[in-house]
């Protein structure tokens, strides 16, 4: 799948009033959104077993083609929407948590019909498309978790990539946790265009570590956001669910560009450096 967008910033004294605009643009009322976003990166493993000892500028030379066999490994993240009650009580990353008897467990204060957390999904951002474009164009994919332990489903991604140097073994590579954090913002539909008025809110460093994952989350208000400014980014997508078709591509690009034109005067709308959005692991 295909996502096309452009971006803009939103001072925090300004939040309300862009608020209002972006509603009456969409003919709707915002939607609150919060979402919980845990990061995993996999851990780039070599082992050169049948290579001859080399030294000086043979070393360097094999390690560089090795790098090179390796490609490119990414970013993947954990994502699913957190309600209020949450904050400050106990999130399990399981599904599905069934009792002694086989019924269904819900956390205390949530009711039948509000079990105690939405499903994850797993969700991939490749680096954007080169090249001077009007719009950021990047392929996505989302898959529904729809079971079972998230965090340790995560974890235990394996695959193994294409090795092309004769010398250097590539195992099998397994997903780290790096970090989390908590979206919040809100979020409105016009036409075919995704509208998230959002910033990004820092756990407490007692709360961002691969042990505290099935503990509970901190309160609201002890997050504080990333920028100390607490300014708010506007994203403005659409989605393209075949995007090798160039009309397609070409229909969202003019939407975008309808909507920046249309927000001219409010927001400035553009494209960011396709590099602020690398999801690529550093080596």
């Amino acid at each position: 799948m295909h996502e096309l967008s452009i971006f803009g910033q939103v001072p925090a004294a300004r939040h309300e009033q862009v608020l209002n605009i972006l509603a009456g643009v969409a003919a709707m009322q915002p939607q609150r959104v919060l979402e919980l976003h845990v990061v995993y990166a996999p851990s780039r493993s070599r082992i050169d077993r049948n290579a001859p000892v080399k030294g000086g500028t043979q070393d360097i030379a094999q390690k560089k083609k090795s790098a090179q066999a390796a490609g490119d490994v990414f970013y993947q993240q954990l994502v699913r929407d957190v309600r209020e009650q949450e904050f400050g009580r106990v999130s399990s990353f399981a599904f599905e948590l069934e009792s002694k008897s086989g019924e269904t467990v819900t956390e205390p204060g949530l009711s039948d019909s509000q079990p105690s957390q939405k499903p994850w999904t797993l969700q991939f951002y490749d680096v954007p498309e080169p090249g001077k474009r009007t719009v950021v164009s990047r392929v996505y994919s989302i898959t529904e978790i729809t079971r079972g332990d998230a965090h340790r489903f995560a974890k235990g991604l394996q695959y193994r990539r294409v090795n092309t140097c004769p010398y250097c073994v590539l195992p099998l590579t397994v997903c780290r946790y790096v970090t989390k954090y908590m979206l919040e913002g809100q979020r409105l539909v016009c036409k075919n265009i995704v509208i998230l008025l959002h910033r990004i809110l820092r756990f407490p460093a007692e709360h961002d570590t691969d042990e505290a994952m099935n503990t509970q989350l901190p309160t609201y208000t002890s997050m504080r956001p990333l920028d100390e400014a607490e300014s708010y980014v506007l994203q403005a997508s659409v989605r393209i669910l075949d995007g090798s078709k160039p009309e397609n591509l070409a229909t969202g690009t003019e939407e975008l560009l309808a909507f920046k034109e249309l927000m001219k005067g409010a927001v400035d709308l553009s494209v960011v450096d396709r590099l602020s959005l690398d999801t690529r692991v550093k080596v």
